[in-house]
């Protein structure tokens, strides 16, 4: 299992002070509606079968695939090329398959699984405001679509791989760090450090 900051497969997690919140009653309604590990798991393989799938039409085709990795890998497509990331989305898929170990991630890692999270989510969202039927192929959320960002917000650690990028919102943990951080390189690069 991918080791996350906080365990993924905590099942009907409980808050004491839901029942004197509506709002935070409807909230944790909605975490427990979540299956993470599967999120997690049909995430990745949703990242590999696209890749696989764009992967053997531009070799078919003879196309570059550079535009279809921009898109769909924005932040790990840095630091792999496209077999390399094959590679690794199989190593990640079968960590997740491995229920008993857990194995931690580096940045990279959270990367890949960030943008392999943020496509799948994406269509998985647009699966249930189609047609909530081919949605319901996926035991990931009830029916329900999945907020990212609250999910990344709980579950990843930092998001050091995105330092220099904007992810278009801020409030994760380590934002005003990641902010600081990028502000202290900028300033090396302007004294020509």
């Amino acid at each position: 299992m991918l080791a996350f900051s906080k365990d993924i497969t905590q099942k009907d997690p409980r808050h004491p002070e839901e029942g004197k919140d509506a709002k935070l009653k409807d909230y944790m309604n909605y975490q427990r509606k979540l299956n993470n590990p599967q999120i997690i798991y049909n995430a990745l393989k949703y990242g590999k079968t696209q890749l696989e799938e764009t992967l053997q039409a531009a070799r078919k085709n003879r196309q570059d695939p550079s535009s279809f990795l921009e898109e769909a890998f924005p932040f790990s497509k840095r630091f792999a090329e496209s077999k390399t990331l094959v590679l690794m989305l199989k190593k990640l898929i079968n960590g997740q398959n491995t229920p008993k170990q857990w194995y931690r991630m580096n940045a990279y890692y959270y990367a890949l699984v960030y943008d392999c999270l943020k496509s799948f989510v994406a269509y998985y969202n647009g699966l249930i405001k189609e047609s909530s039927e081919k949605a319901n192929d996926y035991t990931v959320a009830q029916g329900q679509e999945i907020d990212l960002n609250d999910w990344v917000y709980l579950f990843f650690p930092d998001l050091d791989f995105h330092i220099g990028h904007d992810l278009g919102y801020k409030q994760y943990p380590f934002a005003k760090r990641n902010q600081a951080i990028e502000e202290e390189l900028e300033k090396e690069l302007q004294n020509g450090g």
